[in-house]
């Protein structure tokens, strides 16, 4: 029902998944997932690039520069993350020794 809407709309399957994701990504905490999540949303940026460069109208300039935003943003969260836990594990190995 989602997708069928939003392809009524003129928005093709990937940039619908790839706002789905955007859209998930923020709330996820879970580091794995999180990493997952930015691959495949560089995956699919990537492809959204390709399918604009087929297209004479390409992808919309704000839209571009707002993906791009997002996507750096994710970036940033998940090495805080990783940063993180990075230091708990050596807190840990501290109080081991």
């Amino acid at each position: 029902m989602f997708s069928r809407v939003f392809l009524t709309m003129g928005l093709s399957k990937t940039e619908i998944n790839f706002r789905r994701l955007l859209a998930a990504a923020p709330q996820q905490h879970h580091q794995s997932k999180l990493i997952h999540y930015v691959s495949t949303l560089r995956e699919l940026l990537e492809q959204l690039a390709a399918d604009a460069e087929r297209t004479p109208e390409g992808l919309p300039r704000k839209l571009q520069e707002d993906l791009t935003d997002e996507m750096v943003g994710l970036a940033r969260q998940l090495k805080e993350s990783t940063l993180m836990m990075n230091q708990s594990i050596k807190n840990i190995e501290k109080v081991n020794s």
